[in-house]
């Protein structure tokens, strides 16, 4: 592979395809093995900067222990998630940026996997692959990717309904597309990685791979998504508000991205719910109407809010999404039956048409 994206900077020296960035806060025991996943890459022309964002377990000593001149630390007092991946763009010398959260790691191929995206789909913004969720770091919950078995490249609204699930940890995103849509956005710990992609749905194209290239270790102690007590609006409403006031984005995406929108932030108030965050829930239902009126979710979501008691509340919310998880499996499957079925078909016409020709 001879990359396309590869640059120089004013001195002469050249840049390395691809920088990938590490934010680490207090997760020493994981750090190594995700640094290890980046040097055992197939495709070795990269850069490694670690954002220390204050830790304050030996995490970054144990980062100074690799001697590979590629991989560079960062120091910065904390400041969320959000800050260290900013810092890290604004370090960065590639024009391809990655992100790699430092208790999740890469299988060989991701690298090349992303570049090989960015070369074949130029006007696209971000690069994704499928990853597999590893439960409790152990117990394989599931591979998401984008159903189909083939690489696409389109707007991130139509392609979240073909099944596009985009991890912080599975995609590669070109550093001018910063320059656009800012980074990401600071003062949140859940939600703003969902806010960055949604921002550069706005605007760009995603390509995106089938093929599982990421580990994303789900259920550890000290995973923010567990250990964050919610609060406050979530990310996505406010970029939303900030999208209806500009005229640059086409009626179209606008039309779209609210549809999005209104179904994740809905399903974010039952999740709230199902982790025992009743008035936080509440209090963010009061701000979906505000932004979609009243509608068939919001008064689901009310009810639900409305009768139950806790307890039970919880009860009813796992058994809905346990049934959506179902039903989300089944139409995976009944999709890969049918390019099977598709699959035996052509193969039966061009045995068809050889032994034709053999005649």
């Amino acid at each position: 592979m001879n990359p396309k994206i590869k640059i120089s900077n004013s001195i002469g020296f050249q840049s390395p395809v691809i920088s990938v960035v590490i934010p680490l806060y207090n997760k020493g025991r994981y750090v190594k093995r995700t640094i290890d996943s980046v040097l055992s890459q197939e495709f070795q022309d990269f850069e490694v900067i670690v954002v220390d964002d204050g830790s304050t377990d030996d995490g970054p000593e144990i980062v100074k222990q690799f001697d590979d001149r590629r991989i560079r630390i960062v120091t910065q007092e904390n400041a969320g998630v959000s800050a260290a991946r900013n810092r890290g763009i604004q370090e960065a010398q590639a024009d391809l940026i990655a992100f790699l959260d430092a208790d999740d790691e890469w299988l060989p191929d991701f690298i090349e996997t992303v570049v090989g995206l960015a070369e074949r789909f130029p006007d696209a913004g971000a690069y994704a692959t499928g990853y597999r969720m590893l439960k409790g770091g152990e117990h394989v919950y599931r591979n998401m990717t984008i159903r189909g078995g083939r690489e696409k490249c389109g707007c991130y609204f139509d392609l979240l309904r073909k099944g596009i699930v985009i991890s912080a940890s599975s995609v590669a995103v070109r550093r001018s597309v910063f320059d656009r849509v800012a980074g990401f956005r600071v003062g949140y710990q859940l939600g703003e990685d969902l806010d960055m992609w949604f921002r550069i749905g706005l605007y760009y194209k995603f390509a995106c791979s089938p093929k599982v290239c990421a580990l994303y270790y789900y259920g550890l102690p000290d995973n923010a998504c567990h250990a964050v007590t919610p609060s406050g609006d979530h990310p996505l409403r406010i970029s939303l508000s900030e999208m209806k006031e500009n005229a640059c984005i086409s009626p179209s995406i606008k039309s779209k991205a609210m549809k999005y929108c209104a179904h994740k932030l809905i399903a974010d108030v039952e999740l709230l719910v199902l982790r025992g965050f009743r008035e936080v829930g509440k209090w963010r239902l009061r701000s979906y109407r505000q932004t979609f009126g009243i509608n068939s979710s919001f008064i689901r979501v009310l009810l639900l809010l409305s009768i139950f008691p806790p307890a039970l509340l919880r009860f009813v919310v796992m058994i809905r999404l346990s049934l959506v998880r179902c039903m989300l499996t089944l139409r995976s499957v009944n999709q890969r039956m049918h390019i099977d079925l598709l699959k035996k078909a052509h193969k039966l016409i061009r045995n068809k048409d050889n032994a034709n020709n053999n005649r």
